[in-house]
């Protein structure tokens, strides 16, 4: 993921804060007491002024998870109308999954499906 945000993000971090859904909302999700336990892992990868290259592990599946954990801590994620701004001139949220790993169901071994990131990833139009 590509983050922009005020201050400084530290160089690897754990964001564990509950989720819930946004009372306001039927889509959007927001860290709350009585929220779901939510667990996400970052490591910067590279830094460009104010803006990070992140690596992101979840620990939990929760719905819009990295989105609302990012925001959460004061880095939303470039181009998240949502849960940020839509940073203009970015023509997509700068979210992408390169390496997915989980057990289908019904099977007993864990498969790991990989994607390499788009041209238009982080690039302005």
């Amino acid at each position: 993921a590509l983050v922009k945000g005020t201050g400084e993000l530290a160089s690897k971090g754990d964001i564990i804060a509950p989720i819930a859904r946004d009372e306001d909302s039927i889509i959007t999700r927001k860290v709350a007491k009585g929220g779901k336990y939510a667990h996400t892992s970052y490591k910067v990868v590279e830094q460009f002024g104010d803006i990070y290259l992140v690596d992101i592990r979840l620990h939990t599946g929760r719905t819009h998870q990295i989105r609302v954990h990012m925001e959460h801590i004061g880095h939303p994620i470039i181009g998240d109308a949502m849960y940020g701004t839509r940073n203009k001139p970015y023509t997509r949220q700068c979210l992408h999954a390169s390496e997915l790993t989980f057990v289908p169901y019904g099977k007993d071994e864990a498969i790991t499906i990989t994607c390499e990131v788009g041209d238009n990833f982080g690039r302005e139009k």
